[in-house]
C-alpha cells in the first residue's frame, strides 16, 4: 500500500499556533502531523502543518469556519439532554 502523499496546509511562526491548528482539525478526524523547520531541534524557525493530500479540501473548510461563539457553548453547557427535540 503506497504511503500518502502529505501536503503542507499552514506554516506557522510557533509550536503552539500549529498544535492548535492540527488539535482542530483532529477533532474533526482529519489525520495531521507537525513538521519542525529549523536549524536545530528546539530552535524551529516555523513549524509547518501538514495533512494527505486527499483531506486537503476539507481541511480548509474546516478552517474556514468560525469556531463557535462563547455564547453558544454556554447554551450547549447547560442545556439539559433532548432539549433540541431528539427523543429520549
Amino acid at each position: 500500500m503506497p504511503a500518502a502523499s502529505w501536503v503542507v496546509l499552514q506554516s506557522c511562526a510557533d509550536r503552539i499556533s500549529a498544535e492548535v491548528i492540527a488539535g482542530r482539525l483532529r477533532a474533526e478526524s482529519v489525520p495531521t502531523r507537525l513538521d519542525r523547520r529549523g536549524p536545530l531541534p528546539g530552535f524551529e524557525q516555523s513549524v509547518a502543518v501538514q495533512v494527505p493530500a486527499r483531506w486537503l479540501e476539507h481541511a480548509r473548510q474546516i478552517l474556514a469556519e468560525p469556531p463557535p461563539s462563547e455564547e453558544d457553548l454556554a447554551e450547549l453547557a447547560i442545556r439539559t439532554p433532548f432539549e433540541d427535540g431528539a427523543p429520549e
